[in-house]
Formats: structure tokens, sequence, C-alpha cells
């Protein structure tokens, strides 16, 4: 691959899988438009293996479950007339996303790290199987 580095950034050169009867490598670029508009990060999302962790799910069941109740009672508060801003089901909501979103936040600033020591691991792990040459394939695999 001939590329010109002002347009082309995270080169990377990759094994194809762990047992390969080959040589080759797979190679990855990000390629750039020069005169494309800058893009900041952008609004946050849910890393999907967030929706996995247990600690996440637990708070946001017992969060719901508290939602589910203030709500009941906004609604029959309304009935009698005691309405208020804060008691609408729209307001109670917002509030409920903020907060499980900010825990979310929270969450994935302590799950992230540990997933990457673990990628970075296993591919420590995967590039000395890779350097072993006096190991068969089986053998490879099965380290």
């Amino acid at each position: 691959i001939y590329l010109a580095c002002r347009t082309a950034s995270r080169c990377s050169s990759e094994p194809i899988g762990i047992i390969s009867k080959t040589d080759h490598r797979m190679v990855s670029v990000q390629f750039t438009c020069e005169e494309a508009p800058i893009v900041g990060h952008g609004r946050w999302s849910w890393p999907t293996h967030l929706t996995k962790d247990k600690e996440l799910t637990k708070f946001i069941h017992e969060e719901g479950l508290l939602l589910q109740t203030k709500i009941e009672e906004a609604q029959r508060s309304r009935i009698l007339g005691n309405t208020t801003q804060e008691d609408t089901p729209q307001s109670l909501w917002a509030a409920f996303k903020k907060l499980i979103t900010d825990f979310a936040r929270k969450r994935a600033k302590i799950v992230v790290p540990k997933l990457q020591q673990k990628i970075t691991d296993l591919e420590r792990k995967m590039a000395s199987v890779e350097k072993t040459t006096g190991i068969s394939e089986d053998e490879r695999a099965s380290q």
C-alpha cells in the first residue's frame, strides 16, 4: 500500500488469524479526505458491552421501579389537582434518563480499561505464539 502520511492515519498490520498457513498480514488504514469538515466527538452513546454489565442493569432495574412508583404517584396527585412541573411523566422520565446515563458513564470508565487490558494481554499472547517456530500448529492453537 502506498499512501501519503497527511491523508492516512492509524495504519496497522495484523496477523490474519491464529492458525494461518500463510505469511500474509491484514493491513488496515484510516483514510480521510483533506477537504472534509472537522467533525467533533458528537453525542455520547453507550458502549454495547455495557448492556451486559450486571451492576448497571441492576441499577437501571431498581431506578426503573422507583420511576414507575413516582409516575403512579404523580398520576394520583394530578387527579387530585396537586400537580407540579417536576411531577409530570415527561420530566420524571428525563430525570431518569439523565440519572442512568450518568451512572453508565461512570461504569464505562471502570469497565472499558479492564476490557482494554484483556485485549492487550491477548494480543501479546498471540504475538508470542506467532513468534514460536519450533511448535506445531496444534500446539500453537492450544496456547
